[in-house]
């Protein structure tokens, strides 16, 4: 089992941590977070500056209520900007580790656990995530093995520190944890005490803690001073009360929401059938037979589908990553009471079926995806499209003191200041830095980025410094 553990853990640094290295990672939403991540570790206020559109300074809190990055921020001064990334790939292994102790607990035999713990590890939804660099949900994620393993063996310890940690990921985990307590006290031993009532506790803390986020934290903290969250559901409501009575009142358009646009007509809803048809063939059908984890996942499904984005709703980004140890969960309460051969054919069929899903996805799918920063049978994945050791070497290089506008591949790399800026945003800073090697000027298109490189290049505010590493290096004269 160790060597399976071993293996993803670097099957995994070779999404995520190699994309780094090579200099794919992104600015948003990595580089906001290796911001905060260094001005923590640096007991300075985390007042990110990486956001794009007229408001590019925000607290950190603002953005998210994610304390992890706090929690994790002195072990910056260990690994760098590759702290995040490594403690996200621990963490997932972790979850593994604590879907094998439930698969012990329910007495399956060691070679089913091994399949118990492969049917997670291949998850479409995982590398998705590791693709799109670190996100708290990740870590959220990996906690809940360790929750419902807690819960079954009525261990209030481990039931309430794997709680707690989900808690503190993100603002948006609280929903989430809600109908995880409902579920729970669905699969409740009667006559059981704590299994009876410690999810109602669960689940009054998940909704006071959202409710301190949304209405106190996240507005004191926002530049708006309100919760913006809600802006991606404003095709339902203004607030919270609002999209509530609209879902109420609206079943059948709401039902109709899982699988179609808010917008008709609209192609892209076609990304959605695509993840919902994923999702089945990787294992969701099984929560079918035990409704307390399709309780659970009822609510990833709304924040996700429900979204007036599309970026949220396909089998892409880090969106669907909870379903991940979700799914594995249901496999594992409802194939327990199954005997013999059956059992080994059912995990073996369940575990095959979602590699095969996560392979395809790797290769094509509806929703966008750079195959190159996911596919690892692309032979591309492992070469630079720059020269990174001499990028690196420039980049680590710069003063920390410097006011630094960079291109969204590069700030993961220089976030380690108070004053960095996703490029185009060079109001405030006093250093350019974009690769002559590429056509990533997001948010701007190819034509448009080059144009105003060019304009700033005959520009008498700045001059181009010389470099060995195929730089545009601007310095504000």
């Amino acid at each position: 089992m160790r060597f399976i553990h071993l293996l993803f853990f670097l099957l995994y640094g070779m999404v995520s941590i190699l994309n780094h290295y090579f200099l794919r990672s992104a600015g948003l939403d990595y580089g906001i977070a290796n911001q905060a991540l260094y001005l923590y570790a640096s007991a300075k206020p985390p007042m990110v500056t990486l956001l794009l559109g007229d408001q590019q300074v925000y607290h950190y809190m603002g953005l998210h209520v994610s304390l992890w990055v706090p929690i994790l921020s002195p072990f910056y001064w260990v690994f760098g900007s590759y702290t995040l990334l490594i403690f996200q790939n621990v963490c997932l292994v972790f979850g593994a580790i604590g879907l094998g102790k439930l698969a012990t607990h329910f007495n399956y035999l060691p070679i089913e656990k091994v399949l118990i713990q492969l049917h997670y590890y291949v998850f479409f939804g995982i590398f998705n995530a590791l693709a799109n660099d670190y996100h708290d949900n990740v870590i959220a994620a990996c906690f809940l093995p360790w929750l419902v393993l807690g819960y079954v063996q009525s261990n209030k310890g481990i039931a309430w520190l794997a709680f707690f940690a989900m808690l503190l990921s993100k603002e948006n985990i609280s929903i989430w944890l809600l109908a995880i307590a409902f579920g729970l006290w669905l699969l409740k031993n009667k006559g059981d005490k704590v299994q009876t009532w410690q999810p109602l506790y669960m689940g009054l803390i998940a909704v006071a803690w959202f409710l301190i986020c949304s209405n106190l934290i996240m507005p004191h903290y926002s530049a708006a001073g309100k919760f913006e969250q809600l802006n991606r559901y404003s095709h339902l409501g203004k607030s919270l009360p609002e999209i509530l009575h609209y879902v109420i009142t609206h079943p059948l358009h709401m039902l109709r929401m899982f699988y179609q646009s808010h917008i008709q007509p609209d192609a892209d809803e076609i990304i959605k059938q695509e993840f919902l048809w994923a999702l089945l063939f990787s294992g969701a059908w099984i929560a079918l037979l035990r409704p307390a984890f399709l309780i659970m996942a009822l609510p990833l499904l709304m924040q996700k589908l429900w979204n007036k984005e599309t970026a949220f709703w396909g089998a892409n980004n880090h969106y669907q990553v909870e379903f991940a140890a979700l799914l594995t969960l249901a496999l594992l309460f409802a194939f327990k009471n199954i005997k013999g051969n059956k059992r080994m054919a059912l995990l073996a069929l369940v575990s095959g079926c979602a590699l095969v899903q996560t392979v395809s996805l790797m290769q094509e799918r509806k929703a966008w995806f750079d195959p190159i920063k996911e596919n690892l049978l692309n032979v591309n994945h492992y070469k630079a499209a720059i020269n990174t050791k001499e990028v690196s070497v420039y980049l680590n290089q710069i003063s920390k003191e410097e006011s630094i506008c960079a291109q969204s591949n590069f700030l993961p790399h220089l976030a380690n200041r108070t004053q960095a800026y996703h490029f185009p945003y060079y109001e405030q800073a006093n250093l350019i830095i974009i690769s002559k090697a590429t056509d990533n000027y997001y948010p701007l298109s190819a034509e448009n980025g080059k144009r105003l490189i060019d304009s700033l290049l005959t520009s008498q505010a700045w001059e181009a410094l010389p470099n060995d590493a195929d730089l545009w290096v601007l310095k504000r004269k």
